[in-house]
């Protein structure tokens, strides 16, 4: 048994390797460092090689800046032996290198690939490169985070999930696989972020002199703002790994993350400055909010009632779907602006309030109401301001505690 499942597992990773391959495009591993790191490099890459995947899904292309080395005889052997395997590509730039212009090095050389951005901080578990490789052709054009832990809250203000870190433990039971954050801010230096092919098309994302003036204490601002700025959706991976179990230098990490938030308010206002409408940006993003429902022939009586008080709401909605099972939609005979009908094939019942809406819109935040009861003035603006403190778990008004008898 264990082989035949040895075999099914080893051919749909070949599999997934021809469909990349075919189509040149192998994910292109970027890694940075100076002098002073190199020797974390080396085990990073092997980290990266070891793992359990067809070599001929990436690269790992290593970028150094040549006045640190006197070219490839003041790299370690080891560098050396990698490159001549043709595990690792190595480019010496004359500029100095900073985490957007490795970017624009890495475009410009290869146009028809992904790239995937890592730090030198930690190694990877067995898995790691995987899972991006399965959540990049599930998801092409998202960009894939390994890990979240900072979002824009209310106000954008710069917030942490409440179980994101605690001491030096990353909280991994507080992520969502494959969740579309649209508010969230990357975090390269645990686990990186995979950019489909041309992903950035604005081309002030790549103007060095604005960065360095507005993010430079923080590329992963920078990169988080552009993917807002271009509406592009930046979705969790498919898998949460505790990273804080391969970080390499644990002292230079709690020296990076001590004042990781504060930098980052810092960061914001600064960048709000050269972008004005950021802030809104944000703001807009978070309101990707619907209103899902459904009725029955016997309750469409009281649709009209229920308008009102959405239409009353502190916090107003136009967003609004009501689904209906495809043999009840001939006894609707209600003119309601605002709201879309959606014709359910299957009589899904209590579960239409929500299922097909979802379906439909999967990159909203959903919030469900049911069509007999009246709704005070607070409702969806209590509901909202819950949510984006706490994107990434179920809000609500009331809940009852679900107990359990011996059966």
């Amino acid at each position: 048994m264990f082989i035949i499942f040895s075999i099914i597992y080893l051919s749909y990773i070949y599999l997934i390797g021809c469909i990349i391959y075919k189509n040149d495009e192998k994910i292109i591993i970027s890694l940075i460092s100076d002098h002073n790191n190199i020797r974390d490099i080396i085990i990073i890459i092997n980290s990266i090689i070891n793992q359990k995947i067809n070599r001929d899904l990436y690269k790992i292309f290593l970028i150094l800046q040549d006045q640190e080395y006197n070219k490839c005889y003041d790299l370690p052997n080891e560098i050396q032996l990698l490159e001549r395997q043709k595990y690792i590509e190595v480019e010496f730039v004359k500029e100095k290198l900073t985490y957007l212009n490795r970017i624009s090095i890495i475009q410009n050389k290869y146009v028809n690939n992904s790239i995937l951005i890592i730090n030198d901080i930690c190694t990877f578990p067995n898995g790691w490169l995987e899972m991006f490789v399965k959540d990049h052709i599930k998801y092409p054009k998202d960009a894939i985070a390994a890990s979240i832990q900072y979002f824009f809250g209310k106000n954008t203000k710069i917030t942490e999930f409440s179980e994101g870190f605690k001491g030096s433990k990353f909280g991994i039971f507080n992520h969502v696989t494959e969740m579309i954050f649209n508010i969230a801010i990357i975090n390269i230096d645990l686990g990186g972020i995979l950019y489909p092919k041309n992903f950035f098309q604005n081309s002030t994302f790549y103007n060095t002199e604005l960065y360095l003036k507005s993010s430079k204490d923080s590329e992963d601002f920078w990169q988080s703002a552009f993917i807002i700025i271009e509406d592009k959706n930046l979705r969790q991976s498919s898998k949460i790994f505790d990273y804080t179990k391969y970080i390499i230098n644990d002292k230079n990490y709690k020296e990076i993350y001590a004042n990781k938030k504060d930098c980052l308010e810092k960061t914001k206002l600064t960048f709000s400055e050269y972008f004005p409408e950021f802030n809104e940006l944000v703001f807009k993003r978070q309101k990707k909010i619907i209103i899902s429902m459904t009725s029955y022939p016997q309750r469409f009586i009281y649709l009209p009632e229920l308008f009102d008080f959405i239409r009353n709401q502190t916090f107003y909605i136009n967003n609004i779907y009501l689904s209906l099972y495809k043999l009840d939609i001939k006894y609707y005979n209600f003119n309601i602006s605002d709201l879309k009908i959606i014709s359910a094939d299957k009589n899904l019942k209590p579960h239409l309030k929500y299922f097909y809406s979802m379906k439909l819109n999967r990159n909203y935040d959903i919030i469900t109401i049911d069509d007999d009861i009246g709704y005070s003035k607070d409702t969806f603006e209590s509901l909202y301001n819950a949510y984006i403190e706490n994107p990434n778990i179920i809000c609500e008004r009331r809940a009852h505690l679900m107990t359990f008898k011996k059966n």
